[in-house]
């Protein structure tokens, strides 16, 4: 089981949180395919969650990365558990872009 810190999360480029050196990002296709799952439109997952209509496809689209106080939201309306949705990477800060 992943336990996470949302409190120790810093925002970074891109939307995307950092927790340590730990690149944490939810994963869109992830929570359509959980909605689905649960029988529920954008719009019941919205009232349900409290989360507006249009964040939660922007969210499945991949066009916008949620602040982690809407993730708990969005995995408590689904009654998941939050490495369900969210994608963890561990960035090396040896590796470098330059060719």
């Amino acid at each position: 089981m992943i336990r996470l810190c949302y409190h120790k999360l810093r925002p970074i480029v891109g939307g995307m949180q950092l927790w340590g050196d730990i690149l944490v990002s939810v994963d869109g296709s992830k929570l359509r395919e959980w909605r689905q799952r649960r029988l529920l439109t954008l719009r019941e997952l919205a009232v349900k969650s409290g989360v507006q209509f249009h964040t939660i496809h922007a969210i499945e689209t991949g066009k916008q990365e949620p602040r982690m106080s809407t993730v708990r939201k969005l995995i408590s309306a689904l009654d998941i558990p939050a490495e369900e949705l969210l994608t963890l990477d561990r960035e090396d800060p040896d590796q470098s872009t330059e060719a």
